[in-house]
């Protein structure tokens, strides 16, 4: 499998580390990794200099799983699961903090059922499609709702096609893939709620990346590097906007005592402070389901908006 190097100069001490290749250019991917370039800076005077590869062809979550399992790739990032965290070293910091813990709803724009507020219970009725290899797919079906299992790939055409009836998107991503699939908007009532927190996964042989990481990040926290470039991302004025007046439906979920203790994490609380006093233009009429607020032109908020105004 071809790599292709992205970070450090090569150099004959330096560290290779392997990751797997998500969306190509996803802005999710493009935060994530820039994290991890950051953290293996901010610590190589302590550890030495790296170099990080991106394979060349994208994988799915099982399959970078089993990469990292292999120790064929070093490095992975996804939500909070006690199977990772038994089968590897799951580093102790929310890399987004927990907005990964939102669900939109997304249906077919021509579905009049959803113009109007639907109850729990009538949602749990129709049918949702949901990766079959997700945790998602398992939480809700654990809480009474319908839902059909298809790889990626096949989900939004299921969906726009009529065989399913919404989609659960992360919050985080749901704006961006709108953008390839017109037929798609976002149900503009209703957000889903499980504990989630993004970390860094290594194999259980790499304990030392996994603590220089680690380190890496928290002195990125505790400078303010983190909180700041996660309000300057994208998707955090989607956060932002789509979370705006939302019903939330509470999910009932297993959490590990790994994730209920990075649910405390003071990120949080401080991603949440920035948003409650984001000024008013952030928080748009939505009308047409399609993050429309992407083509607008109010800048990101600065370390100083979670400070009352006087």
């Amino acid at each position: 499998m071809l790599l292709r190097p992205l970070a450090a100069k090569p150099d004959e001490q330096a560290d290779v580390i392997r990751i797997p290749q998500h969306d190509a250019g996803s802005e999710l991917f493009d935060y994530y990794h820039g994290l991890l370039i950051m953290a293996l800076e901010i610590t190589e005077d302590a550890y030495g200099k790296t170099i990080v590869e991106v394979e060349d062809i994208p994988t799915q979550q099982k399959r970078q799983q089993m990469g990292l399992k292999s120790a064929t790739t070093d490095v992975i990032w996804g939500i909070n699961t006690e199977v990772q965290e038994e089968e590897f070293i799951a580093v102790p910091f929310p890399l987004s903090a927990d907005l990964f813990s939102y669900r939109m709803l997304v249906v077919n724009a021509e579905d009049t059922r959803f113009r109007e507020p639907l109850s729990k219970q009538k949602l749990k009725a129709m049918k949702a499609v949901q990766g079959h290899d997700w945790r998602d797919f398992d939480v809700l079906k654990d809480n009474g709702f319908k839902i059909s299992g298809a790889d990626y790939h096949m989900t939004y055409r299921l969906l726009e096609t009529g065989f399913v009836d919404y989609f659960p998107r992360s919050i985080l991503e749901v704006c961006e893939e709108l953008d390839s699939h017109p037929k798609a908007v976002i149900y503009p009532h209703v957000a889903l709620y499980y504990p989630n927190v993004i970390r860094f996964y290594t194999n259980k042989q790499r304990a030392t990346l996994a603590k220089r990481l680690e380190q890496g990040l928290n002195k990125a926290y505790a400078d303010g590097v983190v909180l700041h470039r996660l309000m300057a991302q994208p998707f955090f004025r989607d956060f932002a906007a789509l979370i705006y007046q939302k019903r939330i439906i509470k999910l009932k979920s297993d959490v590990s005592a790994q994730t209920n203790a990075l649910l405390s994490h003071p990120l949080i609380d401080e991603v949440n402070d920035v948003i409650s006093a984001l000024p008013e233009e952030w928080y748009q009429p939505e009308n047409s389901g399609r993050c429309d607020w992407r083509e607008s032109d109010v800048p990101p908020p600065t370390e100083d908006s979670s400070q009352p105004s006087n």
